[in-house]
């Protein structure tokens, strides 16, 4: 009797009552922006950066990118360097992987760039494997002898 008494009583009700609820609400779909370049879609994509000079005389060749639940890698084969780049800056991954999430709410790629700092945002990640240890050489045009005649 006494058990019942407590349980209806108005204190037990108003505790009862103040639960914390919390609804959680799912977060939007990841859509960052990333993109794999080499020599075939260099120009047209960072063509304008100031750092284009630095890759555009060595060998290039795309970069492996994984994308799988808003996470990030993107790493070279070796002897490549791998450089990040955004529309404001080139960032210098070197022989490291790139590695990071896509920030759901502002669609924004956040990424280590290795530098001990933290995290550092990028409106987008496009990537290019370098091969800094030679520099890419332009054949020479060869030129046809022109012979005239005069007469």
């Amino acid at each position: 009797m006494l058990a019942s008494a407590l349980i209806f009583s108005p204190f037990f009700l108003l505790f009862v009552e103040s639960c914390l609820k919390i609804n959680y609400s799912t977060p939007p779909k990841c859509e960052c922006k990333s993109l794999a370049l080499d020599a075939s879609n260099m120009q047209q994509n960072i063509g304008t950066s100031s750092f284009y000079p630095n890759i555009s005389l060595h060998s290039v060749h795309s970069p492996i990118v994984s994308i799988d639940d808003c996470v990030l890698t993107a790493h070279c084969m070796e002897n490549y360097d791998l450089v990040g780049f955004d529309p404001e800056k080139a960032t210098m991954f070197g022989k490291y992987n790139a590695e990071g999430f896509c920030d759901p709410y502002t669609q924004k790629w956040i990424i280590d760039n290795g530098d001990g700092v933290g995290l550092t945002t990028y409106p987008q990640f496009f990537g290019i494997c370098v091969d800094y240890s030679k520099q890419a050489t332009t054949p020479v045009p060869r030129i046809s002898p022109i012979i005239a005649h005069i007469n």
